[in-house]
C-alpha cells in the first residue's frame, strides 16, 4: 500500500455490532509507516521516531470523534430536572462552538502479528468490545466480566484511504511547540494526499476536497514531561481531521499509556492480558471466510477457551444485548441499568460502575423516578420482571407508536408514524440539533408527514408506507406458518411449498405530490407489480408495471420530464405452462422538442426448466428531435450480452 497509508486508515465498515469506528485502528504505527519516504526540508529539526514506542507494547488511549449526526444524540428516554433531553452516555459537547463529540476509551495490545483493541462505551460500561487482528482477519466478541458472547472470525475491510498517498510521497511539516497539562510537546503535521497530482484516485480526490475524509494528520509527541510520566519522543496525541471549512470530519486519540511488553504474545496471552477466559458458546467463522485456511487457524487459535453455554439458561444467566453504543434500545438501556443496580448495592469500586456514575445520562435515571418510568414504558411487553419474577405487562408504544393485541388467527398491526417519534421525546433537543426536514417541506412551508403500518398474520405481510400525497403498498403472501396445506394456494395446499415459503408479492405505487414551488416540480406514481408463484406446478409469472414520473415547469411553454417505467409480463407455454416472457424498464428526458430516452430489457432463456439460471440483457437509447421544418431521431443498441447465474 502507497506509504503505509492502509496501516494508518485500515478497518470496517460500521455494521451492527455497535456501530464502532474501528478506521481509526493503527493509527500510530500508520504514522510512522508514512514518515519512511517523505518531502522534509527541515533538517534541524529531528523528525518523530518509531524507535519512541516499544516494539511490544500495551496502550491506554481516549478517543474523541466528531458527531456525525447530532440530531441522534439525544435520549428519548431521559430529560433533566428543567426538561432538556440528556446527550446520550459518551456524548460530550464541546464548550464555546456546541459541537457534540462521540467519545470512549480502548486498551490497545500490540504484539507484531497480532494487534488485539478492547473498547469500552458509557452507553454500555458493562459489555467491552473485543477484536484481535492478524493481518486481514479478526476475532471478534463482546466481554461481560471474564466471559466473551457471540465469538466471531470475520475480514477486515480495507477503507478507501488505503490508498490516497498516490505516487508522491506525503509532505510533513513542524508546526511548533504546545503546551498541555503541563506537558511540553511537538506538534507535527502530514498531508495524506495531493490533491494536485494526476495519479490521485479521482474518486477520492473528490472526497477529500469535499470534507469528507481527513486531509491532514496531527501528530504530537512529548518533548519535555515534568512528571517523568511520559518519555521524551514518547507519541500523545494524533488527530486526523478535514481543513476544508464545513466539514464534519475529525478523530482525536491520546495515548494517556504506553508500556513495552517483554516479548511477542499468542493469542491465549493476549486475551488474558484483555481479561477474557471463556466463551459463552462456541466460536463461529462468518459466511464470508468459510473457505479461508487462514481463518481456521484464526478459528484454531482461541479453541482453548472453555466454553460455559451460560445463555442457554436465559433466565438466569442472559447474554447481553448486542452493543449498540451510540443508539439508545430501551433492552440495552434496561441490561446495564440493572447491572449498575447490583455494583451500586454491592458497593463495589469497579471501573465500570465509576464510569456510569461520571455520566448525567445513567445519574438521571437512579436521581428522577420519572425516568425509570420512562425506561420501563419503553420496554416491550413482557419484559419487566416484578419482585416474584412475573412478567408485568407494557404497553411497550414509547418508541413503536402502537402495537395492536394479538387477534384470534395470530396477526397484529404495528403503526408508527412522525408524530409517533416526535410526541415519545421526553425532554426537548437544542434548536442546533434538531433533526431537518426535508428540503420541499421548508419551501412549501409544510410538513410531508409519514406513517408506517404493517400488519402480520400467520399468511401474509402488508405493509403501507405514505409520505405526503405519495402511497406505496408491498404485501408479502406465504403458506400458512403452522398449517401449510390449510393455505388458500395450491402450491402449498399440494405441499409443493412448506410453511412460510412466499408464494406471492405485490408492490403497488399511487399519488402525486409538489416537490418545489418554483421551478414547479411534482412527482408522480401509479402501476402495480406482481409475481406469482401460487400454482400446483411450477410456473412463476411476473406481471404488471410500475411508473414513476417528475415534471418540472419553469414557466408557461417550457419545461422538461422524466419517466421512468418498468413492465413485466408472462406468456403461456403449451407444456410447461406459464413463464416469465421479460423485465424491461425505460427512463425517458423531455424537454420542448426534444426526447431523449434509455431502455433496458431483461429476457429469459428457456425458462421453463432452465428455472431463469441465463438471461439475455439488452440496453439502447436513442432520442427523437421534432421542430417545424424537419424531424431527426435515431436509436442505438449499447450492448446486448447473456448472464448466468
Amino acid at each position: 500500500e502507497a506509504a503505509g497509508m492502509g496501516n494508518l486508515f485500515e478497518g470496517r465498515r460500521l455494521s451492527g455490532f455497535g456501530r464502532r469506528l474501528s478506521s481509526t485502528d493503527g493509527m500510530l504505527e500508520g504514522f510512522f509507516n508514512l514518515l519512511d519516504d517523505i518531502e522534509w526540508a527541515c533538517e534541524s529539526v529531528e523528525l518523530p521516531s518509531p524507535d519512541a514506542v516499544p516494539q511490544f507494547y500495551h496502550a491506554k488511549i481516549q478517543v474523541k470523534h466528531l458527531h456525525e449526526s447530532p440530531s441522534e444524540a439525544y435520549s428519548y428516554l431521559f430529560a433533566d430536572a428543567d426538561g432538556n433531553a440528556l446527550t446520550l452516555a459518551g456524548v460530550v459537547k464541546e464548550e464555546g462552538s456546541g459541537r457534540l463529540f462521540k467519545t470512549w476509551t480502548e486498551e490497545l495490545v500490540n504484539v507484531g502479528a497480532l494487534t488485539a483493541y478492547q473498547s469500552q462505551y458509557a452507553m454500555t460500561p458493562f459489555v467491552k468490545e473485543v477484536r484481535v487482528k492478524r493481518g486481514d482477519l479478526q476475532v471478534r466478541m463482546e466481554a461481560v466480566d471474564k466471559i466473551g458472547y457471540r465469538c466471531l472470525v470475520e475480514g477486515v475491510e480495507k477503507s478507501a484511504m488505503a490508498n490516497a498517498a498516490g505516487d508522491k510521497p506525503p509532505k510533513i511539516e513542524f508546526m511548533g511547540i504546545e503546551n498541555s497539562k503541563g506537558m511540553v510537546l511537538r506538534h507535527w503535521r502530514l498531508y495524506t494526499l495531493d490533491v494536485d497530482s494526476e495519479s490521485a484516485d479521482p474518486e477520492l480526490k473528490a472526497m477529500v476536497q469535499g470534507g469528507m475524509v481527513p486531509n491532514v494528520i496531527d501528530y504530537f509527541d512529548v518533548d519535555t514531561d515534568p512528571s517523568e510520566v511520559f518519555e521524551p519522543g514518547q507519541p500523545y496525541k494524533i488527530v486526523m481531521k478535514s481543513t476544508v471549512q464545513g466539514a464534519k470530519v475529525y478523530t482525536e486519540k491520546v495515548y494517556t499509556e504506553i508500556k513495552a511488553l517483554p516479548a511477542a504474545l499468542e493469542m491465549r496471552g493476549v486475551l488474558e492480558m484483555l481479561n477474557i477466559s471463556a466463551l459463552d458458546t462456541p466460536c463461529a467463522l462468518d459466511e464470508a471466510v468459510q473457505n479461508s485456511a487462514s481463518a481456521k487457524l484464526l478459528l484454531d487459535d482461541v479453541g482453548y477457551l472453555t466454553v460455559t453455554n451460560r445463555s442457554i439458561d436465559a433466565e438466569t444467566s442472559p447474554a447481553p444485548p448486542p452493543s449498540e453504543p451510540w443508539t439508545e434500545l430501551p433492552v440495552n438501556v434496561k441490561f446495564n441499568y440493572d447491572q449498575i443496580l447490583q455494583e451500586n448495592a454491592a458497593d463495589r469500586d469497579s471501573p465500570e460502575l465509576n464510569s456510569a456514575k461520571a455520566s448525567d445520562y445513567w445519574n438521571s435515571i437512579l436521581k428522577y423516578p420519572s425516568n425509570e418510568e420512562n425506561l420501563l414504558a419503553a420496554l416491550p411487553a413482557d419484559f419487566v420482571a416484578d419482585s416474584d419474577g412475573n412478567g408485568t405487562q407494557t404497553d411497550g408504544t414509547r418508541r413503536l407508536g402502537m402495537i395492536t393485541d394479538m387477534g384470534e388467527d395470530g396477526s397484529y398491526t404495528v403503526e408508527i408514524s412522525e408524530d409517533d417519534l416526535e410526541a415519545s421525546r421526553v425532554g426537548t433537543v437544542p434548536a442546533e440539533h434538531q433533526p431537518r426536514r426535508l428540503a420541499h417541506d421548508r419551501r412549501l412551508g409544510k410538513k410531508a408527514k409519514w406513517r408506517f403500518t404493517c400488519k402480520i398474520s400467520s399468511t401474509q405481510v402488508d405493509l403501507k408506507v405514505t409520505i405526503g400525497r405519495a402511497k406505496m403498498r408491498f404485501i408479502v403472501e406465504y403458506c400458512h406458518l403452522y398449517s401449510p396445506r390449510s393455505s388458500k394456494w395450491a402450491a402449498c395446499s399440494s405441499g409443493r411449498h412448506g410453511a412460510g415459503t412466499v408464494v406471492k408479492l405485490t408492490g403497488t405505487g399511487n399519488g402525486k405530490d409538489q416537490l418545489y414551488p418554483w421551478p414547479q416540480v411534482t412527482s408522480t406514481m401509479d402501476g402495480e407489480l406482481v409475481y406469482d408463484d401460487s400454482g400446483y406446478s411450477y410456473s412463476p409469472t411476473l406481471y404488471g408495471e410500475i411508473t414513476h414520473q417528475y415534471v418540472a415547469k419553469v414557466y408557461s411553454g417550457y419545461g422538461f420530464s422524466t419517466n421512468t417505467r418498468i413492465t413485466a409480463n408472462s406468456k403461456w407455454h403449451n407444456r410447461y405452462g406459464s413463464y416469465i416472457e421479460q423485465v424491461y424498464g425505460k427512463s425517458t428526458f423531455r424537454s420542448g422538442k426534444l426526447t431523449a430516452w434509455i431502455d433496458v430489457g431483461f429476457y429469459p432463456q428457456e425458462p421453463w426448466f432452465k428455472k431463469y439460471k441465463a438471461w439475455q440483457v439488452c440496453a439502447k437509447v436513442g432520442y427523437e428531435l421534432d421542430l417545424m421544418w424537419t424531424s431527426a431521431g435515431g436509436s442505438w443498441q449499447i450492448f446486448c450480452s447473456n448472464l448466468y447465474f
